[in-house]
């Protein structure tokens, strides 16, 4: 059981990576090519201090899923890959959490 633990906290830290750099790639996409939007959600940034609510209207971008009305190709395969990305990592994290936590109780 150990070891589906270190590996699984590999592999999330591995896609938490991945989520990293794509967002990064949204965020300049937003930037350039859609400059109103990514003034309303609050210019959205990894590499300064941003307030949580850009970080969160971000998150509704992907969640209600706002990119599709979007005409561009490469920002809706990042933001459906985010989306992907974010939901099997709740779902992974979660997992690890609940057989640590019944691991342990045991």
């Amino acid at each position: 059981m150990e070891t589906f633990v270190t590996l699984s906290v590999i592999v999330l830290f591995c896609s938490f990576l991945i989520w990293l750099l794509l967002s990064h790639r949204v965020f300049k996409v937003l930037e350039t090519r859609f400059p109103k939007k990514y003034e309303s959600m609050g210019r959205p940034s990894l590499l300064s201090f941003n307030p949580l609510t850009s970080n969160l209207t971000f998150v509704k971008f992907l969640f209600n899923q706002e990119w599709r009305y979007c005409k561009d190709k490469e920002l809706k395969w990042l933001s459906k890959v985010l989306l992907i990305i974010m939901v099997l990592f709740l779902a992974g994290f979660l997992t690890v959490f609940l057989v640590f936590s019944l691991n342990n109780n045991r």
